[in-house]
């Protein structure tokens, strides 16, 4: 028993300066088979904790651009809609147009219904005044009346 506690003893008191060449290998070397490298696991952890904050300032910026993208929608539907509408008024109190005008009343009808099934909004009275544009239109090309 004497070897034996000669070697329990080396190891005791010898036993962080294995440790620490054990590690110093470690760095240098990935055992291949086992597939355990401490250094990359280390770092990896490493890098998401000091990463966790910014994903989570990225997450909440993505989150605030989605709502001004949806405020936005809802704005420019509401614009176009007035526009629309105030187009139609004015055609109801006889103004003529010009078939540009009337050409771009039709352009922002069909960006207005791209918005209103991208954000899923209801369409309000736009159909039957947009129905009367389009009828008008077509009387002044068939006529040729436009301003």
């Amino acid at each position: 028993m004497g070897l034996l506690d000669e070697f329990i003893n080396i190891i005791q008191t010898k036993g962080g300066f294995y440790a620490l060449i054990f590690i110093s290998a470690s760095i240098l070397f990935e055992i291949t088979p086992v597939k355990i490298n401490p250094v990359s696991m280390f770092l990896k952890w490493l890098g998401e904790k000091l990463n966790e904050e910014t994903r989570k300032s990225i997450s909440n910026l993505e989150e605030k651009v989605d709502l001004l993208w949806e405020e936005s929608d809802e704005t420019r539907v509401e614009q176009i809609r007035w526009e629309i509408l105030d187009f139609a008024n004015s055609c109801r109190h006889k103004r003529k147009h010009t078939k540009d005008e009337f050409t771009h009343i039709l352009q922002q009808h069909g960006k207005y219904e791209e918005l209103i099934k991208k954000r899923n909004i209801e369409n309000g009275v736009i159909d039957e005044e947009y129905k009367y544009i389009v009828e008008l239109y077509n009387r002044c090309c068939h006529e040729n009346s436009f301003l």
